[in-house]
């Protein structure tokens, strides 16, 4: 999360790449403060109830945008008021590339975290 670049609020990262918009994606988490360890029990969870509905490796792409779209959940909205009239928050449309570039994105930190194996190996 460390290497995902600068922090941008909800408001402006629209009309960005889907790659950039899933890096703002990662430095929302690290700017809330979001524990990596709850980002991997999360990734985890989706592991296995992946596993348990019989999704194998051949749709690992359906797997990924299911952790993305868990994970993206816990810190996606920016909230901001600005002389004390609170403006609507906002939250940015978990959708497409996106999903698919931060799935993968978060894939790479459940391998760095587990020590190189997939999580395919650990849940067979």
């Amino acid at each position: 999360m460390q290497n995902a670049g600068p922090w941008e609020n909800a408001y402006s990262i629209r009309g960005r790449p889907p790659k950039e918009r899933a890096n703002f994606a990662l430095a929302r988490l690290r700017k809330a403060g979001i524990d990596p360890a709850v980002i991997l029990e999360r990734i985890l969870a989706v592991a296995m109830c992946c596993e348990a509905r019989g999704i194998d490796e051949r749709q690992r792409e359906f797997r990924r945008v299911q952790m993305a779209k868990v994970v993206h959940r816990l810190a996606s909205g920016t909230h901001k008021t600005t002389s004390g009239f609170p403006l609507p928050s906002k939250y940015p449309r978990s959708e497409g590339n996106v999903l698919r570039h931060l799935g993968r994105r978060l894939d790479d930190i459940a391998a760095f975290a587990l020590d190189g194996r997939s999580i395919e190996e650990l849940v067979a």
